[in-house]
């Protein structure tokens, strides 16, 4: 199974190409996701920080 921060990157990705999110647009913020996906806000982080890396 992957790891919660790859499934949090794998959704905004899919946000993206859906243009339910639109680049350049806030993203939700680290508490929301922590609470969808229920996981560590530290999770999140580490996933907004990997996106950013591959930017």
């Amino acid at each position: 199974m992957n790891s919660k921060y790859i499934m949090i990157m794998e959704d905004i990705k899919l946000r993206l190409e859906d243009g339910s999110l639109i680049a350049g647009s806030k993203l939700p913020s680290v508490r929301q996701l922590s609470e969808y996906f229920s996981c560590s806000k530290n999770t999140v982080i580490k996933a907004y920080a990997e996106l950013e890396k591959n930017i």
